[in-house]
């Protein structure tokens, strides 16, 4: 035991010497801290606000460390769960510079961040965390439906209202969506709900794609198609260009009956208050049976207030003949479209089996109680057929312009029929006529510069005028104001030598019963793409 003792007492005594005689053989330096000093959070709008992150970094040995610092790797991640845990981080810096400015082109919510310096001499890392909140910019304002690019890429623009001073684009605001890209827009609708109710549909139709929005974010994804999420039968194969609602009953402002056309030339209806949502096509004199001709994609609703909305107009492209809707007949009849028939008597201006026409426009209007216009090519002229149903069980004819001779009316595609007068607003290049109903008489009322196409003209009407403040962000004070603005006439035009984003949108004030236009001060937009389509999102 004694030698035992002696040996590690030997043992020990040789070990300090040789720690004391090795002295001077190690190099020690001080660890390199690393301090980030940033915010510890950021905020802004979806698809307008940017961020920059622009952190002061600090080295305990070699002071401030800058962007051009090569001994140093910078990057910030965004995500969910921990990221000592595997979850799952994106960087928002792919240039990996040391500051950097971030588009918000996230979806509305609070992410975890983190910013990151890496001493690439050690592979030490240093993080920061952070918070980042983006809001909602689609709160209220025009949605402004676009087609982008040589293919027509679907666009989604968001002019978003925070007062009549503050008014700001958020674009693109589909980009985060999970859906295809689609092309050659179509349409922008809102399903109006009764005050309380849980909001309808807001669909976005386009030539291959059709879907319903997200009531908050305005995004969708795969489970948003518009056959999977509304039509009862999903096994149809039809592609949904039109969409439209039907006004219910004076004061309560929702839809009595919804109606989508395909491109294929059918018809389907939801009548919501006695019936299920879209089934077998109605172009058919027999319920549930095969489609017996096509349909235009136009949907004559009328837009009128003042009575319950029980019928709607279409037009059979295979028989050039008029074709009628009534949803006050029972679940089976309003199944089917009825051919319209003339009636004798002083007050039948046309002929609902038109010969040989073709329609090409048609569109309501609230004038008179609520009335229908069609446009019909016969040859190389063109007639206006107006078309009443104040009266909610007869399609009344009230008026037809034989033979329209104006500038430029027959080369015309782009129409807009005023709400409030006997007038038609149409275009053509870059220049927008009023044709009087009244006198039968046209007349430029909008020259834009010569490198704009108009590429839109567009009534907005509020679906829901008597509930526009309750839960708003509208001032009382800008009420008559804002009011306004639903009869004002939208023109989308397109600056023809831009690169991109020459999309503008102006807001006109309509004067002197119609005849007089002049620019609404403040109202005029730019940086959007081809502009299609225009609706007021309400809140």
């Amino acid at each position: 035991m004694k030698n035992i003792r002696y040996i590690l007492v030997s043992l020990m005594v040789v070990f300090l010497s040789s720690c004391l005689n090795d002295k001077g053989n190690y190099t020690y330096r001080d660890a390199n801290m690393i301090t980030i000093e940033m915010p510890g959070s950021f905020t802004g709008l979806a698809n307008i606000d940017e961020v920059t992150i622009a952190p002061k970094i600090t080295s305990s040995l070699e002071g401030e460390i800058t962007a051009d610092n090569s001994n140093y790797t910078f990057d910030c991640m965004i995500g969910s769960g921990s990221y000592f845990q595997g979850g799952r981080w994106v960087s928002m810096n792919e240039a990996k510079t040391k500051d950097f400015t971030l588009p918000l082109t996230y979806d509305v919510g609070t992410y975890d961040c983190f910013y990151s310096v890496v001493d690439n001499r050690t592979g030490v890392e240093t993080i920061k965390s952070f918070k980042l909140t983006v809001s909602s910019s689609t709160y209220e304002g025009w949605m402004v439906l676009c087609n982008e690019g040589d293919d027509n890429r679907v666009r989604l623009d968001f002019l978003s209202r925070f007062s009549f001073d503050d008014i700001r684009l958020a674009k693109d605001i589909l980009g985060t969506s999970e859906i295809p890209q689609m092309h050659n827009a179509k349409r922008i609708n809102i399903t109006p709900h009764a005050k309380g109710l849980t909001p309808k549909p807001i669909v976005l139709l386009a030539e291959d794609g059709a879907y319903s929005l997200d009531t908050e974010s305005l995004t969708a994804n795969a489970g948003n198609d518009l056959i999977m999420s509304l039509f009862l039968n999903t096994a149809c194969k039809d592609h949904i260009v039109s969409y439209d609602n039907l006004l219910g009953t004076k004061g309560f402002y929702a839809q009595s009956a919804v109606f989508c056309v395909s491109s294929e030339g059918n018809v389907y209806v939801w009548n919501v208050f006695g019936g299920l949502a879209f089934q077998m096509p109605i172009n058919t004199s027999e319920r549930a049976k095969d489609p017996e001709y096509r349909v235009s994609p136009f949907i004559g609703v009328p837009k009128g207030r003042s009575h319950p909305g029980t019928m709607s107009v279409f037009f059979d492209i295979d028989n050039h003949r008029f074709v009628g809707w009534r949803g006050d007949l029972g679940e089976f009849t309003y199944q089917t479209l009825t051919p319209l028939t003339n009636y004798s008597g002083n007050n039948q201006y046309f002929n609902y089996d038109t010969g040989n026409m073709d329609l090409v426009f048609m569109e309501g209007s609230q004038i008179s109680g609520g009335v229908v216009y069609a446009i019909m090519q016969d040859g190389s002229n063109r007639h206006i057929y107006q078309m009443s149903m104040s009266d909610p069980k007869t399609f009344t004819q009230s008026g037809a312009w034989n033979n329209v001779s104006a500038e430029n009316f027959d080369k015309a595609s782009l129409f807009a029929f005023s709400q409030q007068y006997l007038m038609l607003y149409y275009a053509y290049g870059n220049t927008v006529y009023a044709y009087d109903l009244g006198t039968s008489t046209a007349k430029p009322v909008v020259e834009l510069p010569d490198n704009e196409e108009i590429t839109c003209l567009k009534f907005a009407l509020y679906e829901h005028p008597m509930e526009m403040f309750v839960g708003s962000n509208i001032p009382a004070s800008d009420k008559d104001r804002f009011m306004a603005l639903q009869y004002e006439l939208i023109v989308g035009s397109y600056d023809k030598t831009a690169a991109a984003d020459g999309g503008k949108m102006r807001l006109y004030n309509v004067a002197a019963g119609g005849r007089e236009l002049s620019l609404d001060p403040g109202m005029e937009f730019s940086g959007f793409a081809r502009i299609v389509d225009v609706k007021y999102r309400e809140r």
